[in-house]
Parts: structure tokens; C-alpha cells; sequence
């Protein structure tokens, strides 16, 4: 990881990530998700933003909607989310 003497204290996010190497990176955004900044989803890209899933098309597709479906939760109605409890259910 970067290394910041006490004479860096003021510090911007766009300093430190740029100071990481590939490694420290990965490092930090397995960090992220760890403390739940970040969905589990982001480990599954690779760096042009697509799925690394090594799973077929059309499982690649059902990720991406669940990806979708995910960044729309402050949006989903009661009703269509007892529906996604449903499903849940029925297959976990």
C-alpha cells in the first residue's frame, strides 16, 4: 500500500487510490466490500466494467439485471418487493 508520512495528513481520495499499485486496489475494493461500501457484484468485473463470471450468456444477463435491479431498491414498491421475497424464498 502507499506509504504517507505525518506531513500528508490532508490527504484526497483521488491521491491515495492513485498512488496504489493493481494489487493495492484489488486489496482495497475487496476492503470496501467488506465493510459493506461496496456490493459483493464489484469483485465480478474486470476492468473494462464487464462480468467476470466465466458464466454463459445468458447467466452473464441474469447478473447484470440483478445488478440493475440492485441500484434501483429505494424504488421498489412494497408489493414488488414481497414479490423478490417470494422468489427468494422459493429457490434459497
Amino acid at each position: 500500500m502507499p506509504d504517507f508520512t505525518v506531513d500528508d495528513i490532508s490527504i484526497e481520495p483521488y491521491e491515495f487510490v492513485n498512488s496504489c499499485g493493481p494489487r493495492d486496489i484489488q486489496e482495497l475494493i475487496e476492503e470496501l466490500v467488506d465493510g459493506g461500501y461496496l456490493p459483493k457484484t464489484v469483485l465480478n468485473y474486470n476492468k473494462k466494467g464487464k462480468p467476470n463470471t466465466g458464466l454463459g450468456r445468458l447467466q452473464t444477463d441474469f447478473v447484470e439485471k440483478l445488478e440493475k435491479l440492485s441500484k434501483v431498491y429505494y424504488s421498489i414498491s412494497t408489493e414488488d418487493e414481497q414479490t423478490l421475497d417470494t422468489l427468494i424464498q422459493k429457490y434459497i
